[in-house]
């Protein structure tokens, strides 16, 4: 991917690769390579159809100014993608959905049980990635970002369940808690030894 800037523009060109997944499965660093395909077939599924990577050039974008190192940086849109598209495999299941990005749901074809478990598999998976960071305080931000994205969910679907209409207030937090926020990346740049906490919001 090519970055450029134009004024005040920033340019971005082409796709990003993520760091050491090849095709995209996010094998677990300490698990069994059979076993894991056998697990995230759920998650190979939905990866077939790619989505924008909105929240990947943002990184790179955003770093034409942290300069970031780049394995690092890698790390982080590994970990920006895995929640992304655990996410997806849950809501799915949670909002009945029949269609994700064109194609049948995963649970339609995987069963519930596995999907959920294959989505949150992902979710330890992307954790050890956080730990590899080395960043005292990246644990701590994943699992900040993790309990909002649960508390929007979870007041979405209680709210649809038992047919209840929020304030504009509540449904504004709502959706910035749960709609596809990432607010989870953690990384200490080497040029200004600085937590940076990116916040990635775009639609799916």
């Amino acid at each position: 991917m090519s970055i450029s800037l134009v004024g005040d523009k920033v340019i971005l060109q082409g796709n990003v690769k993520m760091e050491g997944q090849g095709n995209g499965v996010p094998y677990s660093k300490t698990g069994d390579r059979d076993q894991d395909e056998k697990l995230l077939q759920p998650f190979t599924y939905i990866l077939q159809v790619p989505g924008k990577q909105i929240r990947a050039k943002l990184a790179h974008a955003f770093n034409y100014w942290l300069k970031i190192p780049a394995d690092k940086l890698a790390v982080v849109g590994d970990i920006v993608q895995m929640l992304h598209n655990s996410s997806l495999l849950i809501d799915d299941i949670q909002d009945n959905s029949i269609l994700r990005r064109g194609i049948p749901v995963a649970h339609s074809i995987y069963g519930v049980a596995s999907t959920i478990n294959a989505a949150n598999y992902v979710l330890f998976i992307a954790l050890e990635r956080v730990l590899s960071l080395n960043h005292p305080e990246a644990t701590t931000v994943y699992t900040e970002q993790l309990l909002e994205l649960h508390r929007g969910q979870g007041m979405e679907i209680y709210w649809r369940d038992n047919y209840t209409c929020p304030s504009v207030e509540e449904y504004q937090q709502m959706t910035k808690r749960s709609k596809k926020q990432v607010d989870c990346l953690c990384l200490q740049s080497d040029s200004c030894s600085s937590l940076v906490r990116i916040k990635l919001t775009s639609p799916d």
